[in-house]
């Protein structure tokens, strides 16, 4: 038999509830900041891009990447936001998806979204990649260069 403790409102009780309703309201807020982070939020910069596809990866080798020989990113953005200036060069991107490389293949020219993220850490993904026409004519030089497309200044 109960001795009646619980059953009577009080100070103890009141105490009690108040400490639990607390610590779960705080477990509440706090555990979705535990989970796994969202990648998009990461993002630090978007940039509009265009370039050659050097390689695509290979569904053999995990580690290959797709490799393109880009434009210019004038507007090139470190990761704490200062400005950095990229010239053309031949970049590893991570694609946003397998499908986005359908029909694609090496040589094609194709402009491209390119996230940068910087945390946790450094990561280059395309996304919306499209051909472009077999005739379009990039162009590798970077203000007051006179870089042909031939020019290759490759990151690895």
């Amino acid at each position: 038999m109960s001795d009646g403790r619980w059953k009577q409102p009080g100070v103890r009780f009141g105490a009690i509830n108040f400490i639990i309703i607390a610590l779960c309201t705080l477990c509440g807020l706090w555990l979705p900041g535990c989970s796994e982070h969202d990648p998009e939020s990461e993002v630090v910069h978007i940039y509009r891009l265009r370039g050659r596809i050097v390689s695509l990866p290979d569904a053999s080798d995990p580690a290959s990447e797709l490799r393109v020989h880009h434009e210019a990113i004038d507007d090139f953005k470190m990761g704490d936001g200062s400005p950095a200036p990229m010239k053309a060069m031949t970049m590893p991107f991570t694609p946003g998806s397998e499908e986005a490389l359908a029909g694609l293949a090496v040589g094609d020219a194709i402009a491209f979204e390119f996230h940068m993220r910087w945390e946790p850490s450094r990561n280059m993904i395309a996304t919306a990649i499209e051909k472009l026409p077999e005739d379009t004519k990039l162009s590798f030089e970077s203000a007051g260069e006179g870089a042909d497309e031939q020019s290759d200044n490759t990151v690895h």
